[in-house]
């Protein structure tokens, strides 16, 4: 069928991609809307925005697009611990990794750790 498709067209059935570039293809730059399990609740997500900030809920390190998730989150992390949607709680900060947190976060966690 594939085959018989024109050849501008066939890229529209389908194409084989990695874990990685599917997160940053569908994940990171289309999906608005995701629901996940945190810590034992059901979580909905909606708006790019929370759904990229929570891929390191369920996604693999190696898949994560690193710098824009650092970003994100030291321009964004600030407005979250204000405004706290029902998403941003403990149980999500402890699935974030130390390298793509902000730096006050880090140094409060690292002095909780500490303590």
């Amino acid at each position: 069928l594939v085959a018989c498709a024109p050849a501008e067209m066939r890229k529209s059935f389908y194409e084989v991609v990695n874990w990685k570039t599917y997160v940053r293809t569908w994940w990171w730059e289309e999906a608005t809307y995701d629901s996940n399990n945190l810590d034992g609740e059901e979580v909905e997500l909606f708006g790019q925005e929370a759904v990229r900030a929570f891929l390191p809920v369920w996604v693999c390190r190696a898949a994560l697009p690193v710098p824009e998730l650092k970003t994100l989150y030291e321009e964004r992390w600030a407005a979250w611990e204000a405004e706290s949607p029902k998403w941003f709680n403990p149980a999500f900060e402890e699935c974030v990794y130390d390298e793509l947190a902000p730096p006050h976060v880090l140094a409060a966690w690292i002095e909780a750790r500490a303590a």
